[in-house]
């Protein structure tokens, strides 16, 4: 009688198919985290009397902001250089999983920049 080892080519093919499954899995997991990290970016724009920026994710705006935050006032950035810092610094505070709110110190020295 002789044995052949088809059973064991059979269990083989379905232990590759599963890690095949689970690699692509983890890879689509992986595309999305490295993706999702790098997808803001920021527009910035006149208003009355200066400058405001958007904050995009994608083509959708997270965040509009048309005037300087942490000021008591409804005052735009006056130059565009510095609407762009600030837009810059949301961005990079989004990358980096944190709260994207800008400080008075950080509005301070942008805005004496």
């Amino acid at each position: 009688m002789r044995m052949t080892n088809k059973p064991h080519k059979r269990t083989l093919m379905r232990h590759l198919k599963g890690w095949g499954i689970i690699a692509i899995m983890v890879l689509t997991f992986l595309v999305y985290i490295i993706e999702s990290k790098g997808n803001y970016n920021y527009k910035v724009y006149q208003v009355e009397n200066g400058f405001g920026y958007h904050i995009l994710r994608g083509d959708k705006i997270m965040i509009q902001q048309n005037f300087i935050p942490t000021i008591n006032a409804y005052q735009p950035f006056i130059k565009k250089k510095h609407a762009e810092k600030a837009a810059k610094l949301v961005v990079k505070k989004l990358k980096d999983n944190k709260v994207p709110a800008l400080s008075s110190e950080e509005v301070k020295a942008i805005t004496t920049s």
